[in-house]
Order: structure tokens, then sequence, then C-alpha cells
């Protein structure tokens, strides 16, 4: 009928509320706001160094005069640093390792006549683990840590599952229990919440000649817990790098 209003077919598979979603979405882009802005910063710090390096009367002479490769020097410890304190992840390499893979064959970097050398992030770490594999093959023998759970489940497991990943980076053998009486382990990691931690630590520590650790920063019990006989702690502000080498050395294997 003439003058009469036509009510909008949807389209085929889709309601009439979802045409409404559909079309009130005027800029399916705007969302790349952020990456535009994150693209227009770097570009316009990058311009800056551009600029620096003229002024100091172009590459060569911003090479020689050291600031450059200062520069780029900073830039590289601070992004080791992120991947040995695991701020930055790698995965596979210092965050959710194969606990059960090999080593990688990764052939060395190359020889350049480039005056900064090649490097991999994953570097420390590929040596950590090809150091545990190569005691192994020559000992027979490869560490063995035993998460020990108790007391509040969400922390035990919480905590059980960061100390699996960060011990595992190493290459070492791991297990969980609640009990440790008879269990042939090299070093014992307690998994429990704050609280619980002293007296847990104060049993474990006086019936065992294992090393334990904890894993957790429960800083207002630290002195209270090395008294107890506790000889070290992962946390999220562990070096991994300089943690797992430190564990390598106290338990035995040989250094590459």
């Amino acid at each position: 009928m003439c003058g009469a209003a036509t009510k909008p077919l949807a389209a085929p598979g889709l309601t009439l509320n979802d045409e409404a979603h559909l079309n009130a979405v005027a800029d399916p882009a705007g969302g790349s706001y952020y990456i535009e802005s994150l693209t227009a910063s770097l570009a316009r710090e990058a311009w800056k160094l551009f600029q620096r390096i003229e002024a100091s009367g172009g590459y060569t002479q911003a090479l020689s005069a050291g600031w450059l490769g200062e520069e780029i020097a900073k830039t590289r410890a601070a992004r080791e640093k992120a991947v040995s304190s695991r701020r930055k992840a790698l995965v596979g390499v210092n965050n959710y390792p194969d606990l059960i893979g090999k080593p990688l064959d990764v052939a060395p970097n190359p020889e350049t006549a480039a005056p900064f050398p090649q490097f991999r992030l994953a570097e420390p770490f590929e040596k950590i683990r090809e150091r545990t594999a190569r005691n192994a093959g020559e000992t027979g023998h490869t560490p063995k840590i035993l998460l020990l759970k108790r007391g509040d489940v969400k922390m035990r497991t919480a905590r059980a599952n960061f100390a699996l990943n960060f011990l595992g980076c190493a290459g070492f053998d791991i297990a969980e229990s609640e009990e440790y009486a008879g269990i042939d382990a090299d070093l014992l990691v307690l998994c429990s919440s704050d609280p619980e931690y002293l007296q847990f630590a104060e049993e474990v520590c006086a019936t065992t000649k294992i090393p334990v650790i904890v894993a957790g920063n429960p800083k207002d019990q630290i002195d209270a817990l090395k008294a107890a006989g506790v000889q070290g702690f992962i946390h999220v502000a562990s070096d991994a790098v300089e943690t797992l080498t430190y564990w390598q050395d106290r338990l035995g294997v040989k250094s590459l």
C-alpha cells in the first residue's frame, strides 16, 4: 500500500537486532587509533635520533664519538634484563618450557664485521638448558626438584605452577607432591601461602638435609624463614638467569 512504512528485512542468517549493531559501527577501523598513535610516537623518536646523528656529522662520526654505541648498549641491556627477569616472555625459553624436550642444536652467532655483535635474547637460557643436558649426558644425572605443596589450595597451586615454569627453564626433572618422606630429590621447593610458610619450613628443614627454598616472597618472614633453614626464594622479581645458574652450581651441574 502506497505510503505505508516497510519493515526492513534482515540479511540472511542475521536478526534485525544484529543488523542494528552492525550498522552502528560507522568506523570499523576506529580501534586502530592506538596503533596509529604508537606508530607516530615511534616515528617522532626515530626522527630525533636521525637528526642527532646528522648534527654530529653522520653515522661514522656518531659511532666514533661513542655515544651511539652507548645508546645501543643501553637498549640491549634493558632487553636482556627484561628477558632474564621474565618481564618479557619468550614462550618455551624463559616461560612455559617444554619439560621433556631436548635442547635444540643452535648455531653460534656468525662473525660479522659490523661494529655491534649479533645476539639472541634467548641465548642465556639456551646455555643454561644445554649445561643441564650435557651434565646429564656425562654423569647420567639430572637434578631432581620436588615441589612440595601444602595448605591453601589456591596459593599452593599457583606457586607450584610458577615454580614449575621457573625451574623448568633449566631443564631440571620436576615432580609435585604433598609428601616428601622417602622421595629422592636434590632440591625441595615449598609451595604454600605466606601465613603458612614459617611453620611449614620449620617442619621440613628440621627433617631433611636437602636444600629447601620457598616459592614466593613473604617479606615479613624472610629472616625467620632463613633462620629456620630456608636457603632461597623464587618469585616474580627474581632474575631467572642468575637464580638458575646459582642452583646449577649448588647442585653440582658441570659448567660448559
